[in-house]
């Protein structure tokens, strides 16, 4: 298979889950757009260099770019979320739930987020997440104790205020 027939069929198999990753890290639909779309090409020009680690790739790049997006000035400005954008996290399952934990979500640190998607959407180890967040597996452990329990403090005050 040719580079541009392989790096197409990976965009349709992955392009999805990445995009719904960057949204969870990101905490806006053009932004996690933005973001992948920097991954996706970066990876394509990596495409021959990274051979049999092509997700592990744009996963890192997702987890890296989302920090260097946050740092531009013009990033600094926060717009109101629209309802619709909810809709890219997951098709199945209970709006007013995705709209609670995704709220909870987006009250963490950055790198408490992106320790969170890592570690608890795409299901990667403490030593996979450290090296794609360049941080050390303790501080890993430390972002996604911390986070956790304020994600738990954060939905238990949501479900009490109900």
């Amino acid at each position: 298979m040719q580079r541009d027939e392989a790096f197409t069929a990976f965009v349709v198999a992955h392009r999805d889950r990445l995009l719904r990753a960057a949204y969870l890290i990101c905490g806006d639909a053009s932004r996690a757009e933005d973001v992948t779309q920097i991954a996706l090409s970066k990876l394509y020009v990596a495409w021959p260099r990274v051979e049999g680690s092509h997700e592990w790739f744009a996963r890192t790049i997702i987890a890296r770019t989302a920090v260097d997006e946050s740092r531009r000035p013009w990033r600094r400005e926060v717009s109101v979320a629209d309802h619709d954008e909810l809709a890219v996290l997951d098709a199945a399952g209970n709006v007013a739930i995705r709209m609670t934990l995704r709220t909870a979500l987006l009250m963490l640190p950055l790198r408490q987020r992106q320790v969170v998607v890592l570690r608890h959407y795409w299901g990667l180890p403490v030593r996979e997440t450290a090296d794609i967040l360049a941080l050390s597996p303790g501080t890993v452990k430390s972002h996604a104790s911390r986070a956790l329990k304020r994600l738990n403090v954060l939905l238990v005050l949501e479900e009490v205020g109900d």
